[in-house]
């Protein structure tokens, strides 16, 4: 009896944590800190992610794990299978197309281009992820990041 008692007067707050713990494997919330994503998602930000969405496409934004590394936010630049190359002048080749990039923050010449070996041969489930910020993003471009394999991606990030 005294348990009917208790969840019928807090049902409301019950319902409310099935829901929340529900929630949260689908979705989770995380913060961005840091100048690698400016101007698109300003520095500190609330993210929303999407933790279900495993189908990412190019321009995604992203929330990654590397291995012995915190979540890092990027955005999705080159797909698998894909040859990426960052040329010298900071311009980023697709298969050997110029990439038309509308999202990244970049002063040419780019100041950074990676310490990495171009060009750069995506293997099945590996992406290449960009900083929108070009110039002070740490990303794919350098080998302690390197390509993004398909299950570090923690989620696509659905609120900037």
């Amino acid at each position: 009896m005294k348990w009917k008692t208790i969840i019928k007067n807090n049902f409301i707050y019950i319902l409310i944590l099935v829901l929340i713990l529900t929630a949260s494997r689908y979705f989770s919330i995380g913060l961005a800190t840091g100048d690698s994503m400016r101007p698109t998602i300003p520095s500190p930000s609330i993210l929303l992610i999407n933790k279900l969405e495993k189908d990412f496409q190019r321009n995604d934004i992203v929330v990654c794990r590397k291995d012995g590394w915190k979540a890092i936010t990027k955005r999705i630049i080159g797909l698998p299978g894909e040859t990426v190359t960052v040329t010298e002048n900071g311009r980023v080749l697709i298969n050997n197309a110029l990439y038309e990039d509308n999202y990244g923050n970049i002063t040419f010449p780019m100041y950074f281009t990676g310490d990495r070996t171009y060009p750069v041969i995506l293997g099945e489930n590996e992406y290449f992820v960009m900083g929108d910020n070009r110039n002070l993003s740490v990303d794919s471009r350098y080998s302690e990041i390197g390509n993004i394999r398909k299950e570090q991606i923690i989620g696509k990030v659905i609120n900037y």
